[in-house]
């Protein structure tokens, strides 16, 4: 039986964006794997969406008080009586009457602006009700309840966080502001009273490094004690990156954050004066003071709050971290080393984390000699990657959610709750919601589309999905993509080329939150075959006119939104032909009995009047009637000696194939581009270098100059066969696609495809824009292909329906389209060898030719 915890705490565990929310984040996650966890937030109030996501997996909130800061020194000046405050409530407040600090100096203190004696017999109501295994209680502020557990025999485990007694006894000290050192003072000696009152009551606390534990080992015995450390998500190292950022992140309002900044920037000031190029970054909300100093620091760049810490990180060079007092700045310690970025920092800036100087970090006791560490650390690149990827090493290790786990692990087992991790238990915890299933396979492609919308507690950017077909075989082509949607929803969108010996209901959909399976989803058992498709629809004097295909004998409805279905039926080859007087509705849709068709949204976007693109290409009509064409792809496949057999063929290059000139003397009939990005990043470079006619497919005229032939192309699904690509093209998601047509008014029927692999790896990039965001150059026969800039990943749906198309089309005329690449994973049309089909080829070339 999974045992059950109740976990209480005053930070939401989502989104996990500051602080306490972080630490009560990943222990709500590590528990989430072990046990039924049922969560209540003590005062915290999250955004909406992630209120919403908790909810949905059990989280009761019981929000704070409103702080009135400005109304409690209107009463006090005034004379009148008010409600007494909160230690949170009168941060930043001077003035206050003497009864009034004496009065923060107490454990209720800690909590009176969010518990009180009704709440907690509430909570202690939901406590009996659900008759956990153990009650755990993050910070020290919700360690009151402990005794009312304890009283009812229940187990219970305190983590006290970073903020103790010590730290705000320290800060009181440090503290140049006499405001600021009073409240402190008072924050130590409530935090003082209430670990005193805890101490009694705790199975276990919980504290985050060994020098707390030192310090608590007064209170109780040490064999109670255990470490349980702030951690950090922890992903694949990046070099660092070869500029002189120098980044600190930290929130406004902590006085240590503030006092740090103030140090770096008198750090840039430093550094100016020595002519050192470089520039300080302070991201987070910035305090007057620290905008002040910064005005004359022309190096310095207070950034306030961003959308997303992560790019800014990343750019760093060196994280400096200047704290001479108080704590807290742990978690930006482990941020830092987590993005394989080295740290620059004091004693007290990295205590608790036990990391090496020189080793691990550079550990600076003296802030003046910060200028000179940094310029260190810009001069030896290589230490300085060193540091930064023996850092890196040492929180995968020590501070990682999987650290954290296997300690949480080993905490509970002592405890009595005997468990392992389970992803079943985790997606429980996480409350999954699914809704708008939609599924359909095409035999003729073997091409299976499958989406649904989840909901769960865990934020989009937490989400990874894959395919997994129960096999140890690669399955290429197997894509699953997620898109944020309305109200914590996201959309799982996946495609795959299944192979042959692999049916529909082998591919399981899994889902992970933060690199932890929470949901392992199968299609549906009655997944609708998709038996009926549109190949063309051409505007003609008579109305339009239709082409289409058809996997049975039953009758093909076309249905025009707002008009009656025109009914059809498919000859002997599966193909149709029919007419409609008009298409002037939202959409055309083919339908039959037994199976699923196609949508064309929208018809007029295909069929509106246009003029030529450019009236060069009807000089192409039929200039190379009966002969074949070699479309070549640049997969890894391509053999150099292969691109020597092709000269004297009619060919199509593609792209940036002109990369792999100075290895052979092969050039392409033509060249076409049609991939926006490649456009934008290559265009004119393809039209400079590539040599003989190059065609340019866009939806607009480029802007690129020189001797070429712009074809337009307007996006429409399903991807139509154009027969006047003069007038338009269809996309596919192919370039290859997107000659065909070309060709296709040249008069070619006939086709080998050459060194089109069909296999995609690429990465995921960090962008805005929905077609950047594939990484990678190992996609090709030519290195460096595209330079390392991010691209558009591969549209399945798309290729899949358009090879389709393009097959059936050439196949109806007499023609064909056959693979003749060396191996690969493109199985949608007939295999030939590259040996039997170039003398085909040839064979099958006009004499005029």
């Amino acid at each position: 039986m999974t045992p059950r915890v109740v976990y209480i705490t005053p930070n939401a565990v989502l989104p996990p964006n500051r602080g306490g929310r972080l630490r009560s984040h990943h222990l709500w996650r590590a528990m989430s794997a072990l046990a039924e966890v049922h969560t209540i937030v003590v005062g915290d109030t999250p955004p909406a969406v992630s209120r919403a996501h908790l909810r949905r997996a059990g989280t009761v909130f019981m929000p704070r008080r409103r702080y009135q800061a400005r109304k409690l020194q209107e009463a006090v000046a005034a004379g009148r009586s008010f409600t007494e405050p909160g230690l949170w409530e009168v941060v930043g407040l001077d003035g206050l009457p003497a009864d009034i600090d004496e009065h923060l100096e107490s454990a209720d203190a800690l909590v009176r602006h969010c518990l009180n004696r009704r709440r907690i017999d509430r909570i202690m109501d939901r406590v009996r009700a659900l008759r956990p295994d153990l009650v755990v209680l993050c910070d020290t502020t919700m360690g009151v309840i402990a005794p009312e557990c304890r009283a009812r025999g229940i187990p219970v485990v305190v983590g006290p966080h970073n903020f103790d007694s010590d730290l705000y006894a320290t800060m009181a000290a440090s503290a140049p502001d006499p405001a600021v050192a009073r409240w402190n003072s008072a924050a130590a000696a409530a935090f003082g009273e209430a670990e005193r009152f805890i101490a009694p009551y705790v199975d276990q606390l919980w504290v985050c490094s060994r020098s707390d534990k030192d310090r608590f080992s007064a209170l109780l015995p040490a064999d109670k004690i255990r470490v349980v450390p702030n951690v950090w998500n922890v992903s694949a190292p990046t070099p660092v990156p070869e500029t002189r950022d120098l980044v600190f992140v930290g929130q406004g309002g902590y006085y240590p954050n503030e006092d740090a900044a103030l140090r770096l920037i008198a750090v840039s000031q430093h550094l100016d004066a020595r002519g050192i190029e470089h520039r300080m970054r302070l991201v987070g909300r910035a305090a007057p003071s620290v905008r002040a100093a910064a005005v004359g620091a022309p190096s310095v760049q207070v950034m306030g709050e961003v959308p997303a810490v992560e790019p800014i990180v990343d750019d760093a060079a060196i994280i400096p971290i200047a704290l001479t007092l108080g704590g807290g700045t742990r978690l930006k310690i482990l941020e830092a080393m987590a993005s394989a970025r080295p740290v620059l920092t004091t004693p007290i800036g990295i205590e608790g984390i036990e990391a090496e100087n020189g080793v691990h970090a550079v550990i600076e006791p003296d802030l003046a000699a910060f200028p000179d560490r940094i310029v260190e650390l810009f001069a030896d690149r290589a230490r300085a990657q060193k540091i930064a990827l023996a850092g890196h090493g040492f929180v995968h290790e020590h501070y990682s959610h999987d650290a954290l786990l296997r300690i949480v692990e080993s905490a509970f087992q002592d405890l009595g709750i005997n468990r392992t991790a389970s992803a079943a238990v985790f997606g429980a915890n996480l409350g999954a919601e699914i809704r708008n299933e939609t599924a359909s396979f095409n035999a003729l492609t073997r091409v299976m589309l499958w989406s649904f919308e989840v909901r769960l507690a865990a934020g989009f950017e937490a989400l990874a999905g894959y395919f997994d077909f129960g096999t140890s075989e690669e399955v290429p082509n197997a894509f699953v993509t997620l898109k944020e949607r309305a109200k914590g929803f996201v959309l799982v969108e996946t495609t795959a080329v299944l192979p042959f010996d692999i049916p529909p209901e082998r591919a399981n959909v899994v889902l992970e939150a933060w690199g932890r399976e929470v949901l392992r989803r199968q299609p549906p058992r009655d997944m609708p075959e998709e038996s009926t498709g549109l190949l063309t629809c051409e505007r003609t004097d008579e109305g339009i006119a239709l082409t289409g295909w058809s996997t049975g004998a039953e009758p093909i409805g076309i249905e025009v939104k707002g008009r009656e279905t025109v009914a059809t039926a498919a000859d002997r080859r599966g193909l149709f032909k029919a007419r409609l007087p008009s298409a002037d509705g939202a959409y055309l849709r083919t339908v039959t009995e037994s199976g699923v068709g196609q949508t064309l949204w929208n018809p007029k976007t295909w069929l509106s009047p246009r003029s030529p693109s450019s009236v060069r290409l009807d000089q192409f009509t039929d200039k190379h009637r009966g002969e074949t064409a070699w479309l070549i792809g640049n997969g890894p496949s391509v053999r150099i000696e292969d691109l020597e057999a092709l000269k004297g063929q009619l060919t199509f290059g593609f792209n940036r194939l002109y990369l792999a000139y100075g290895q052979t003397s092969f050039r392409p009939t033509y060249t076409v581009t049609g991939d926006s990005q490649m456009i934008e990043d290559f265009g004119q470079e393809i039209v400079d270098v590539a040599g003989g006619t190059v065609f340019v497919v866009n939806d607009t005229a480029p802007d690129v100059v020189g001797d070429y032939i712009w074809v337009r192309l307007v996006p429409i699904y399903p991807p139509l066969f154009s027969t006047s690509p003069d007038y338009e093209v269809s996309p596919g998601g192919s370039s290859l696609y997107m000659a065909m047509q070309i060709a296709y008014k040249m008069g070619v029927r006939k086709f080998y495809i050459y060194g089109a692999d069909f296999k995609f790896n690429f990465g995921q990039a960090r962008s805005r824009d929905r077609f950047r965001v594939a990484t990678g150059d190992g996609n090709h026969f030519i290195q460096n292909y595209r330079s390392g800039k991010p691209w558009c990943p591969p549209s399945i749906k798309d290729i899949g329906c358009a090879f389709l198309t393009a097959r059936l089309l050439m196949e109806r005329e007499g023609g064909f389209v056959r693979n003749a690449s060396r191996g690969g994973a493109l199985e949608m049309f007939e295999r030939t060898p590259f040996e039997n089909a170039l003398p085909s080829s040839l064979a099958r070339r006009s004499p005029a030719a």
